[in-house]
């Protein structure tokens, strides 16, 4: 089920769509149930292995990290990038001063998850 729904949204082709309704249709219940689940769980697991690639990328990177080379996409990078295009720390104080930060939080439904599934 998976593999043709993945052919239908890569091809765009309507055929791999309506095989894919059809199969959906012709369930019953319990395995219905069964499939929904499975997708669940697969999505969570692909979600989850995404997040520990993030946190490895961000890990190797912090360990390559010099003085001259700060971590990419830090704000030691940034700085370090202000700093080499003649920005004095004053300049860079003054603009800091002028950013209204304020934090927004947001619950996407993909991240409520029960404390069991993960």
């Amino acid at each position: 089920m998976r593999q043709l729904c993945k052919e239908a949204s890569l091809r765009k082709d309507t055929k791999f769509l309506a095989r894919a309704s059809q199969k959906i249709k012709n369930l019953d219940l319990t395995t219905l149930n069964v499939l929904l689940r499975s997708f669940t769980t697969f999505f969570h697991l692909v979600n989850k292995a995404e997040q520990l690639e993030i946190v490895r990328i961000n890990t190797e990177r912090e360990i390559k990290a010099k003085k001259r080379s700060p971590r990419s996409e830090s704000i030691a990078e940034a700085v370090y990038q202000l700093k080499q295009n003649g920005h004095s720390l004053q300049n860079i104080l003054e603009n800091l001063h002028k950013l209204d930060i304020q934090p927004t939080f947001t619950a996407h439904p993909t991240e409520a998850r029960r404390l069991g599934l993960l």
